[in-house]
């Protein structure tokens, strides 16, 4: 029987791979940050000796050997990107960033150079800071599809997400659960395992968290999955990065600051959700 293989796209500090390796599969990961590159490749230097841990230093676009400028947040490594509208949206929440220079790949191309012919894809976690959709595209090119796969879900644009969903539904994913991020640390790994080995596994922030047959919740269909978008990108419109009530002039206005305090108690900051999608 082949090796089930999971891709870590957006790898960081390596906190998705490590429990991928502890259930059981095989990761190839990527990462577009150099430093955290060296970091991940020291951490699992024992499964790369094992052949059971690849990583690699790109960033995944739609361009093969290219090069491209990654702007590397050094106040909150996971926002480091590609893309300078990104970096300028990061600096307004008060981080700065260098730029690298990067060489470049698409998914298809890495996967087949380095997918084996006894291997199988399993799922392909998507958190690239802007690219997901341009990692979402390539996929179409390959024979056999990955099982699952998600992607941090787009929060600004409904047009982008409907985008999503459309590549999504293209590929042959039929089902999907929207992940509020916030909750990661909360999840716990069922017994007995419904995706490779059982590990009794505590979630850090920033992690991905569950995924395919063992992610919380009831798959949904992409009508039933949008409805329930709608109202995320209401609160997102309200108290997301940019809400309406986290407003600068706001803040500095010392009685409507406290107003929207009272507001905040029963209406939270909201962060981020990844859509996963199943065939």
């Amino acid at each position: 029987m082949g090796k089930k293989v999971i891709v870590d796209l957006g790898a960081h500090k390596g906190e998705d791979s490590d429990f991928y390796l502890k259930k059981g599969f095989k990761v190839i990961a990527v990462d577009g940050n150099e430093k955290l590159y060296k970091q991940v490749s020291e951490r699992f230097s024992d499964a790369i000796m094992e052949d059971r841990f690849k990583i690699f230093n790109y960033a995944v676009t739609d361009k093969d050997n290219d090069q491209i400028t990654f702007y590397e947040n050094t106040d909150n490594s996971v926002w480091g990107t590609i893309f300078d509208s990104w970096d300028s949206r990061n600096k307004k929440q008060g981080t700065h960033s260098v730029k690298t220079t990067v060489n470049t790949i698409r998914l298809d191309s890495l996967l087949e150079r380095e997918l084996q012919k006894d291997e199988t894809l399993e799922y392909i976690k998507i958190d690239i800071e802007g690219a997901d959709i341009l990692a979402l595209r390539s996929l179409s090119n390959l024979k056999e599809k990955p099982r699952f796969v998600s992607l941090e879900s787009e929060k600004i644009s409904w047009d982008r997400l409907i985008e999503e969903f459309t590549i999504l539904k293209q590929l042959g994913y039929t089902k999907f659960k929207l992940i509020d991020q916030s909750k990661i640390q909360d999840q716990e790994c069922p017994y007995p395992a419904k995706e490779g080995n059982y590990i009794n596994y505590k979630f850090e922030f920033g992690s991905s968290g569950l995924f395919g047959d063992e992610l919380p919740g009831e798959w949904l269909s992409e009508e039933e999955a949008l409805k329930a978008y709608k109202s995320v990108f209401v609160r997102y419109k309200y108290f997301g990065d940019f809400g309406i009530f986290n407003n600068r002039l706001i803040m500095k206005n010392r009685i409507l600051n406290k107003l929207m305090s009272l507001v905040k108690l029963k209406y939270p900051h909201v962060g981020w959700y990844d859509t996963h999608a199943g065939i």
